[in-house]
């Protein structure tokens, strides 16, 4: 017998929800791309500890997070 699914609620994150403390690209020698990426799983992993967001939510575009954090789309 197949379960009917449930279908969550999707809700797109502003930029305005966004960490406000952002990587200092200037006090590491690692690679802007992995500070960028270790930026966005901590955010991710502690909201939805927090249950501030949802794992249904929708992210800012990359370019919105790439300006919002002051590097390139690429990185």
């Amino acid at each position: 017998m197949l379960r009917p699914r449930i279908i969550q609620e999707q809700r797109k994150i502003t930029i305005s929800e966004l960490p406000a403390e952002k990587p200092d690209f200037t006090a590491s020698f690692e690679p802007k791309e992995s500070l960028v990426k270790k930026w966005i799983m901590n955010w991710i992993r502690t909201d939805i500890a927090k249950n501030t967001i949802k794992d249904s939510d929708i992210l800012p575009r990359k370019q919105e997070i790439s300006e919002y954090l002051g590097v390139s789309v690429g990185t």
